[in-house]
């Protein structure tokens, strides 16, 4: 807020704290200060600026999962090493220790993955990444991309400091195959011991129980209507039994999924997973720096340029290529670009699939309210 202020947007924060009147007495305290003193407090702001550094790497994917919320598919213009590492050091000088790899695609396909990791342990920077698993199950895939087995990739992965989650939509070879899009040859089960019985899971998942300590092991689940049973039967039982973190969520009607809604589950899965879902309050407030492939700067991890543009008619779409072709700083571009600054605001819920979903629903003929997603 102080920085915003400071960059004029008067209009964005009257309208938040109309809505989060909490926040008030702090903006007239800032409307307050003369503007050699809110200056002041912008320096000091501006160091514990940004927590954390999302970025998405490649586009490539050795998966073909239907639900997928991005476009999966490797892009022209995607950033190399030294932009990443660009970003990295500017958001560490604002503030972040942590990076968040997502994924636009499969990142450990990203030729720069070791080089960015390095430098995040250079730098002191959590790394939490996302990964389908195939390449830490499959030998010849990761021969492929890194000259290494899996299990040597796994342990030169466990070198460096960062927590990975691993995709598990169900224990059944048969479903979990379906539902990524992959030959079932292409991905490799293996039995592991919980208490008392032994469970068949994903190759790769073993792998970093192996190796991995376990509070850097954690589980991805998007619910559909094909798992979301057997996420609580099943999956949800098998992570408080291992002692691992876990990533629920539900579909994202963004990217591959934008507009489609036939794999939604049932409207009694939210209630049956209660807390364990995710994404149910997203707080855009919590100083997310979002890069994707293209080097595109988003509010949201769903939302790529042209959301930004169908949302944001009037706003310059920032690229964080424009502070670094022209040396410039990352922290004024935060500050002045407009969709980036609205977005900071929108602590109302998930705002990504706010945003999709009223954008695939015209595609797809429908549209939202309080009941949902209805016919038009």
């Amino acid at each position: 807020m102080t920085a915003d202020l400071s960059f004029g947007h008067f209009d964005i924060l009257g309208d938040f704290v109309r809505g989060r009147p909490e926040f008030l007495p702090h903006l007239q305290w800032l409307e307050s200060l003369d503007a050699q003193e809110l200056e002041k407090q912008v320096r000091v702001a501006r160091q514990s600026s940004v927590l954390m550094t999302v970025v998405m790497l490649t586009g490539a994917c050795n998966a073909d999962c239907t639900i997928c919320y991005t476009a999966r598919r490797k892009k022209r213009n995607e950033l190399s090493v030294e932009e990443i590492k660009r970003v990295m050091d500017e958001t560490h000088a604002l503030g972040s220790r942590l990076l968040y790899i997502p994924g636009e695609g499969e990142p450990t396909l990203d030729r720069g993955l070791f080089d960015i990791l390095e430098h995040a342990r250079m730098l002191g920077m959590d790394v939490i990444m996302f990964s389908n698993g195939v390449t830490f199950s499959n030998d010849a895939e990761a021969f492929r991309c890194w000259q290494l087995n899996s299990e040597e990739f796994v342990q030169r992965l466990a070198e460096y400091p960062v927590h990975i989650y691993h995709k598990l939509w169900s224990i059944d070879s048969d479903l979990l195959t379906e539902m990524m899009g992959i030959s079932p040859s292409i991905y490799q089960f293996a039995d592991v011991k919980v208490r008392d019985h032994t469970v068949r899971i994903p190759r790769g998942l073993e792998l970093l129980l192996r190796h991995f300590p376990r509070h850097r092991v954690g589980i991805e689940t998007v619910v559909e209507r094909r798992n979301a049973k057997e996420i609580v039967s099943t999956i949800i039982p098998l992570v408080e039994q291992l002692g691992l973190k876990s990533y629920i969520e539900p579909i994202l009607h963004a990217g591959r999924c934008c507009g489609v809604f036939d794999y939604d589950p049932p409207p009694d899965a939210r209630q049956m997973l209660g807390k364990w879902l995710s994404r149910q309050n997203c707080r855009r407030v919590a100083y997310k720096v979002i890069v994707l492939g293209d080097g595109t700067l988003t509010y949201g991890m769903a939302l790529n340029s042209q959301f930004l543009r169908q949302f944001h008619v009037d706003a310059e779409i920032g690229n964080i290529r424009d502070t670094i072709s022209r040396e410039g700083d990352l922290f004024r571009l935060l500050h002045t670009d407009q969709s980036l600054v609205w977005g900071r605001y929108q602590i109302c819920g998930c705002i990504c699939e706010e945003l999709s979903a009223k954008f695939g629903s015209k595609r797809a003929g429908l549209s939202t309210g309080r009941q949902g997603l209805v016919p038009v």
